[in-house]
C-alpha cells in the first residue's frame, strides 16, 4: 500500500465515523423510551456523547480535507476525549444504580479520567521534552489502571438484586475500558516506534468507532435483556402452574 492509498483511506474514515456516530445517536434517541426506566438515563447519556463525537468528527473531516495539519493536530482528539470519556464512564454507575455510594463512585471515575486526559494532552504537546512527555504519560496510565481496578472491584460487589443480564452487561462494558482503551496509550507511543502519523490517526478513528459505538450497543443490549429477564420473572411469579396466581378456578 502506498502513502497515497493510506492517505485516501484515512480521508474516507473521518466521514465514515461521523456517519456512524450520527446514525448511532439517532437510533438510541428513538429507542430511549423502549427500555426499562432505570436504563433510560444511561441511554440519553449515550445519545449525548455520540452527538458530541459526531460534531467533532464533522469538524475534523473538514479540517483534514482542507489540507491543513497533515499529521492532524492532537488538540482535536483531546477536545473529543475530554468531553466524551467522562460521559462514557458515567454509564457504569447509572446502569448499576446511583445511590450515595454510586455518586461517590461516579465522582472518582470522572476525576480519574480527567486526570488521564489532561496529563496525556500535556505529555503529547511536549514530545521533545522526554521527562514531561513520558512522565505525564505514566501518570495517565496510572489513572487508567485505577479506573480499571475500580470497575472490576465494583463487579465483585454488585448488590444481589441486580439481574444476571445486567451483571454480564457491566462486565462487557468493563472489557471495553480494559481492552478497547488500550489502543490509546499504544497510539501515544507510536512516534517512538516510528509509526507513520496517518496510520496512527486511522487506528485512532477505528478505535473511537469501536469503543464509542460498542459501549452504547452493550448498554442497549443489556437494557433489552434485563427487561426480558424481568418479564420472565413476573410471568414465573404470576403463573407458577400455567395459570394466573390468585385467580379463581372455574367451577366444575
Amino acid at each position: 500500500m502506498t502513502a497515497e492509498d493510506l492517505r485516501y483511506i484515512l480521508s474516507m474514515s473521518f466521514p465514515l465515523v461521523f456517519i456512524a456516530f450520527s446514525a448511532g445517536a439517532l437510533f438510541l434517541y428513538l429507542e430511549r423510551d423502549r427500555v426499562p426506566e432505570d436504563f433510560r438515563l444511561a441511554m440519553r447519556v449515550s445519545v449525548v456523547y455520540l452527538a458530541i463525537a459526531a460534531v467533532n468528527y464533522a469538524y475534523m473531516t473538514d479540517i483534514f480535507r482542507s489540507g491543513e495539519d497533515a499529521a492532524f493536530p492532537t488538540e482535536f482528539r483531546y477536545i473529543d476525549w475530554i468531553l466524551t470519556t467522562p460521559l462514557m464512564l458515567l454509564k457504569f454507575p447509572l446502569v448499576i444504580g446511583v445511590g450515595r455510594d454510586g455518586i461517590r463512585f461516579m465522582v472518582k471515575l470522572v476525576l480519574l479520567i480527567l486526570t488521564c486526559i489532561i496529563t496525556g494532552f500535556i505529555g503529547e504537546t511536549h514530545p521533545h521534552h522526554a521527562a514531561t512527555h513520558y512522565g505525564f504519560f505514566l501518570i495517565g496510565c496510572v489513572a487508567w489502571f485505577a479506573i480499571i481496578t475500580m470497575l472490576f472491584n465494583a463487579l465483585t460487589q454488585l448488590p444481589e438484586e441486580i439481574e444476571q443480564s445486567t451483571r454480564h452487561g457491566v462486565r462487557r462494558m468493563s472489557l471495553f475500558i480494559l481492552i478497547g482503551w488500550a489502543i490509546y496509550p499504544v497510539g501515544y507511543l507510536a512516534p517512538l516506534l516510528e509509526v507513520p502519523a496517518d496510520v496512527r490517526e486511522l487506528v485512532y478513528n477505528f478505535g473511537d468507532l469501536v469503543n464509542k459505538i460498542g459501549l452504547c450497543l452493550v448498554v442497549y443490549a443489556t437494557a433489552k435483556l434485563t427487561g426480558l429477564e424481568r418479564l420472565e420473572e413476573e410471568e414465573a411469579y404470576f403463573e407458577p402452574h400455567g395459570e394466573p396466581m390468585g385467580m379463581p378456578q372455574p367451577a366444575e
